[in-house]
């Protein structure tokens, strides 16, 4: 402990500062942010700096220069996958939309604990610092340090680009900036993949009644060049009737809002469909913008139903025999996700397994009315019983992987999400004034054991949505209306790339 002590003691005063100014980076790191492009290069040039200036006091420069360059430009590679990992969104005014990550704090207090470590060794022992292999290891260490904040930085700013635009050039001239040639490799079977179009046909799953029958639009891979179709308020780019693939990756279920349509997230479909999905995009009988008549059933039919309607789309398709040979599966039976927006995402997670329950809905709206004042002005039922009908489980196993977009997610118990057990990933809008995202999509996010979160800086309810060619009056305003400096198209391409990613992920490693 002496000796400890000891180094503690002579450490120079400014090392504290500067170690205290690395965690509170790293700690901001954690949380989702809107930075400006200096902000996200500081870290990485400073590790840089600090690593480089090790080099102007080597006994043995030549071999300090060329161990550190060499190990420098191994690690961009592993650097930029970093980076490109959890990709960020550049605002129209330069600054980034990041997710949160513990990369800048590890990568800080890498930089640090190298510097301080060889300070200490070569401190303790000054010899070490002519001998060649000390001096090729230090400086080997520090560039591979170096390299890797560098490599992030250049994956953070080639997924923002990628983002802002579908030509694949950008991803290809951004790695050749790198100059690792494997990297070079990936993009190329990028674009291999984004040849593929989304091929669109029509299905009807019949129910007890004309009224109860789901009406359901499919996509799916094509190499059949696609056409802009407009479909009411939003325009599809699809190749209609196109032949059949022979395979696809697997099922993805696409669940509308309150009053929706089928036609909303057409471009998240066929950004799935392109990379080998099976896209099914039901309109909800009862909840869609022809027809609320669900609304007017007893509370707990609107919880119950909506998730047996998707049950009952999975079920025609997997009987379906145009397609039940053709979707992908494994020891786990059929390859099956879902994703839903607002109460599609209440949908989505009941399928995962979550349960709600409509006193909790009551008793949020006593407590909270002020604070999530339109979901509490649509859902605040008159003369409701004193005891309210259970709802029972409406969970799919078939389900086996989740996209909740700006979740209705208060009435599920929090026994229940603690139960999922499939990947889920959860995304919220901060300015999300219809669900209040701590009442809704946290509330998920915080009680289904690992899962993925992501808050979107800026955002409205319907940043998840298309963008309609013409005004949708809702109870919070015009859904083609999004918050100043907010880029739609551009988030949805990050979307694009970000759904696909997930479901792949999610069924990767199955037999």
């Amino acid at each position: 402990m002496s000796f400890v002590w000891q180094v503690i003691v002579h450490t120079p005063f400014w090392v504290w500062p500067l170690l205290g100014g690395l965690i509170w980076l790293g700690w901001q790191g954690l949380k989702p942010r809107a930075v400006p492009t200096w902000r996200l290069a500081l870290l990485p040039l400073i590790g840089l700096g600090v690593t480089a200036s090790g080099l102007i006091q080597s006994l043995q420069p030549a071999m300090a220069v060329a161990s550190w360059g060499a190990a420098l430009l191994l690690a961009l590679v592993p650097g930029y996958l970093l980076g490109r990992r959890r990709p960020a969104c550049r605002r129209p005014d330069g600054r980034f939309d990041m997710p949160g990550s513990w990369f800048i704090l590890v990568f800080g207090l890498s930089v640090f604990l190298v510097r301080y470590a060889l300070g200490v060794l070569f401190g303790l022992t000054p010899t070490l610092r002519g001998e060649l292999l000390w001096v090729a290891l230090s400086a080997g260490v520090g560039g591979a340090v170096a390299g890797v904040g560098l490599g992030w930085l250049a994956g953070v700013l080639g997924s923002a680009r990628r983002a802002q635009s579908r030509a694949r050039g950008v991803a290809i001239a951004h790695l050749l900036l790198v100059g690792a040639l494997a990297i070079t490799g990936l993009s190329f079977s990028s674009r291999g993949a984004a040849a593929e179009e989304a091929g669109w046909r029509r299905l009807t799953v019949p129910g007890a009644t004309d009224a109860d029958a789901i009406p359901v639009t499919l996509y799916y891979p094509t190499q059949v060049p696609s056409q802009a179709v407009v479909m009411g308020l939003f325009t599809a780019h699809v190749a209609i009737q196109a032949p059949l693939p022979e395979k696809v990756k697997g099922l993805i279920i696409l669940s509308h809002g309150t009053g929706g349509s089928e036609f909303g997230h057409s471009s998240l479909a066929e950004a799935l469909a392109k990379r080998g999905y099976l896209v099914a995009a039901l309109r909800h009988p009862g909840d869609n913008w022809q027809d609320r008549s669900l609304w007017s059933k007893a509370p707990d039919r609107y919880f119950i139903e909506r998730p047996a309607q998707v049950s009952r789309v999975i079920d025609a398709l997997l009987a379906d025999p145009d397609w039940k040979d053709r979707i992908a599966a494994d020891a786990q039976g059929p390859r099956i996700g879902a994703v839903g927006h607002s109460a599609g995402g209440y949908t989505v997670t009941a399928l995962a397994g979550g349960q709600a329950d409509l006193r909790r809905i009551s008793e949020h709206c006593r407590d909270h009315a002020a604070d999530d004042p339109i979901f509490c002005g649509m859902v605040r039922p008159s003369g409701q019983a004193a005891e309210p009908p259970s709802i029972p489980p409406t969970v799919d196993k078939r389900v086996r992987a989740v996209v909740a977009l700006a979740p209705f997610g208060v009435a599920f118990t929090a026994s229940s999400l603690a139960n999922v057990r499939i990947p889920l990933a959860v995304y919220a809008a901060e300015g999300d004034r219809w669900l209040a995202p701590r009442f809704h999509a946290e509330w998920i996010a915080r009680n289904v054991p690992n899962a993925e979160s992501h808050q979107i800086a800026n955002a409205w309810h319907f940043a998840f949505m298309d963008p309609p060619s013409g005004p949708v009056l809702t109870p919070d305003g015009d859904a083609a209306a999004d918050p100043p400096g907010f880029d739609r198209r551009a988030f949805l391409t990050r979307l694009q790339a970000e759904l696909p990613a997930f479901f792949d992920k999610a069924f990767a490693g199955r037999p």
